[in-house]
């Protein structure tokens, strides 16, 4: 299986900490979030990696072999055109084959990576975590059975029932492929994989939810800091 990580955001949210180093370098407990990332996915057993990058990317690209337990290729994305077009940047690597991804700045345990891949039977699956409002991130709705019926990304505040959002971490089927391809801009003008996960659904393709709690968002002071409280309790417990 070989996994995508899109790393291209810029992290404007994070102030003066991004201005010269790119989201995915930003340390957690001393190390990269890019670090997590990886080690995660090649401990659910990614065969490959490739990690799509844009602003400063080249800062990333010097360093990603050395962060990286298995091996590990770099793909630019061409401008910032939302996660749908930062997955297919890496299309021509892949090929019509399934892959996993991980979003480049969220922080989970690295064993919530295996656990999405071990659900894995030739359908989509998606990594979701609980939280309060997923106003700000892509409401997943869950049937009683664990199988995704909806995707809604952000939608407005107060206005979702569920308490799921997307975690970014999955596995999708070379059919998704083909829906990716097929995202219109968001009114956000984005092309956001959310759509793509939407349209899946949509279609018929069987999508299973995986609970992957903790994860943590690193594009914000506070997301920052929740990631780095926990990752520092996690070290001194795992080592």
């Amino acid at each position: 299986m070989i996994a995508i990580v899109p790393a291209a955001g810029r992290g404007t949210r994070l102030g003066a900490l991004t201005a010269t180093t790119p989201k995915a370098l930003v340390p957690v407990a001393g190390r990269p979030v890019l670090a997590w990332v990886l080690r995660g996915l090649a401990l659910a057993g990614a065969s490959e990696i490739i990690v799509v990058v844009g602003h400063l990317g080249e800062q990333i690209e010097a360093c990603v072999a050395d962060l990286s337990p298995v091996p590990v290729a770099v793909v630019h994305q061409r401008e910032a055109r939302g996660t749908a077009d930062a997955l297919l940047a890496a299309a021509e690597r892949v090929g019509c084959a399934p892959f996993m991804y991980g979003w480049g700045d969220t922080i989970a345990d690295p064993a919530a990576y295996e656990r999405v891949l071990r659900r894995w039977d030739g359908h989509a699956v998606l990594g979701v975590n609980r939280i309060d409002d997923p106003s700000s991130g892509a409401a997943v709705e869950v049937d009683a059975s664990g199988m995704v019926r909806s995707i809604v990304e952000k939608p407005p505040p107060g206005t979702s029932s569920t308490p799921f959002n997307h975690a970014g971490i999955g596995v999708l089927p070379a059919v998704a492929w083909d829906h990716l391809r097929a995202v219109r801009p968001s009114p956000r003008n984005e092309l956001e994989v959310t759509s793509a996960l939407a349209s899946l659904i949509e279609a018929g393709e069987p999508m299973a939810a995986v609970d992957v709690d903790p994860v943590f968002d690193i594009g914000t002071p506070s997301g920052l800091r929740s990631a780095d409280a926990w990752a520092r309790t996690f070290l001194g417990t795992s080592g």
